[in-house]
């Protein structure tokens, strides 16, 4: 086995190969054993752990990716598998998640093996007794996001519902909602609704300047995402939007600028009366 000294030698010299994010495990370690076997000292990543021709075997290579040997992990499957086939279906329904979870966990303790249907938001999810209990792993399940997660952006979309009711007109409130979810649920984080609904306030108190201060000293990517929300939500949204774009160089075309007007009742309503 390579010393401590030896290994850090074969990582320094090793080559880097790059490898397809479609190569499975067991394609790596082939690669791994024919480099070997050719004498090439080289590595590549696999799902963020870097492997060595040199240095790593099936058993190292399945450690570091999956936590447990190859023999372990197809052991485990076996019983997943095995689970799965003897489970009992149970019609049980459930409001929540939450009930979900302390249902799965009741039956778990008892030593009952079923499972059971949930349906959240028009998709049906599949869960096991003797699987499935852990909350996190629910969570994710449903909603790709772990318990903590999940509750505080409950949290920042109630927020920011509950601070737009001055602002946002009731006829919009449905597609506000829709867009503050969105927002706050993928890589934006609700930054740019929260960006959005700041300056939406100011352009309702006639605070222009104000609005485009902000929108100016704003994230880029952030600011586009919530200028087209402005010009969704607000009465002088579609006016501030063509500003905002003049000022950053890029100028709506008038298709740019119908389509928003049909989108955004109050100033097609302005345009009717005008």
């Amino acid at each position: 086995m390579a010393t401590k000294l030896n290994e850090e030698e074969i990582k320094k010299a090793a080559q880097y190969v790059p490898i397809t994010s479609t190569t499975t495990l067991d394609q790596a370690i082939e690669l791994l054993d024919y480099a070997k076997n050719e004498n090439r000292n080289i590595y590549f990543m696999f799902q963020g752990n870097p492997l060595y021709s040199y240095l790593d075997d099936e058993t190292s290579c399945y450690m570091k990716v999956v936590g447990r040997t190859k023999k372990e992990m197809l052991e485990e499957i076996a019983e997943i598998e095995e689970i799965k086939d003897t489970a009992k279906f149970d019609d049980s329904s459930f409001w929540d998640i939450d009930e979900v979870i302390e249902y799965l966990q009741k039956q778990g303790r008892e030593g009952n093996n079923v499972y059971i249907n949930f349906n959240f938001k028009g998709e049906q999810f599949t869960f096991y007794s003797l699987l499935d209990a852990e909350p996190d792993k629910v969570y994710k399940t449903v909603t790709g996001f772990e318990k903590a997660d999940y509750d505080a952006n409950q949290q920042k979309i109630a927020q920011l519902i509950e601070d737009s009711m001055a602002v946002i007109y009731p006829e919009d409130r449905r597609d506000w909602v829709e867009y503050v979810t969105s927002s706050v649920e993928d890589l934006r984080k609700g930054k740019d609704a929260e960006l959005a609904l700041k300056i939406i306030k100011h352009l309702y108190q006639g605070n222009e300047k104000e609005a485009h201060d902000i929108a100016f000293e704003a994230d880029r990517r952030e600011r586009m995402f919530a200028l087209t929300a402005i010009a969704r939500f607000s009465e002088d949204g579609i006016d501030f939007y063509k500003k905002e774009m003049e000022r950053l160089e890029m100028p709506p075309t008038a298709e740019e600028i119908r389509m928003l007007e049909n989108q955004n009742k109050r100033a097609r309503d302005r345009l009717v009366k005008d």
